[in-house]
């Protein structure tokens, strides 16, 4: 139902990790509305096509928190301790940031999710894992897999213009990126293994990299499993309903692009 002249009811977006936000509805271009329309106050689920870029600029001004507002190394510093930065290089070409925060104990490695960063493990203040550990003094490494907020660069490719520079899913997280953040650390921290902390995703690249670079479970000395996600059997009917329940988003994805969207989930911290 396209807007109109006549008077419209306060509709409310809900996005993951983001929350509810109220919304003019002249501003949006394409709505969907349940029959027979729907009265002031009542709070309906829009599907829009055309402004997501501005819905969500409309929705993290308007429900940002101080600490959204800053990066990883801000972040560690509000909260009171050092961070050194640093570039890994894969195998194929990809530029990682890895972040440093140091400490006297043993070296520890962590490793986010899907569509994540290194900003997942310090989002929660003073009660984030990575602020809990460096109190406790371990020496913290932090990385990035490709094509998040901090994995943007390639010895050669633009991610603005090169479809290829997206072509990648989560083996190559493990056996590239996971593997290059390893040989880094162990290389700066002149240990044969370190300890590594995953999670979700995380966790999967770092089944890939043991599985299929057998010589790197003699440099993990302890995987600690976050959610972990291995196998994948027996999943056929959960993901038919789930397909059915996000096939409008995912029609919309593929208008709108894969590589947007996995630039504004980062961009986003979902």
């Amino acid at each position: 139902m396209k807007a109109t002249n006549k008077p419209r009811p306060n509709i409310r977006v809900k996005l993951p990790a983001i929350g509810t936000v109220a919304l003019e509805v002249l501003e949006l271009p394409s709505l969907s509305l349940p029959p027979g329309g729907v009265g002031p106050s009542q709070t309906v689920s829009v599907y829009i096509s055309e402004s997501y870029e501005s819905i969500l600029t409309v929705v993290s001004e308007a429900t940002l928190a101080e600490d959204g507002k800053l990066d990883f190394k801000q972040l560690v510093n509000k909260y009171g301790f050092d961070v050194k930065q640093y570039d890994v290089v894969t195998e194929d070409g990809y530029i990682l940031t890895l972040f440093h925060v140091p400490g006297t104990l043993d070296p520890v490695l962590l490793f986010h999710g899907i569509a994540d960063s290194s900003d997942t493990f310090v989002i929660r203040g003073n009660t984030s894992l990575i602020i809990t550990l460096a109190k406790l003094g371990y020496n913290l490494w932090i990385g990035n897999s490709r094509g998040n907020l901090y994995g943007r660069r390639h010895v050669s490719l633009n991610p603005d213009t090169d479809k290829k520079f997206w072509d990648y899913s989560f083996h190559e997280v493990g056996y590239y990126d996971l593997a290059a953040t390893i040989d880094f650390v162990c290389d700066k921290t002149e240990q044969d293994s370190i300890s590594v902390i995953a999670h979700s995703q995380g966790t999967t690249a770092g089944f890939v990299l043991a599985s299929t670079r057998t010589e790197y479970n003699e440099k993990i000395k302890v995987f600690i499993a976050l959610a972990p996600i291995a196998f994948f059997n027996h999943l056929s009917p959960v993901l038919f309903r789930l397909f059915k329940q996000v096939q409008p988003s995912v029609s919309f994805l593929s208008q709108w692009g894969m590589k947007k969207f996995c630039e504004t989930m980062a961009q986003l911290r979902i």
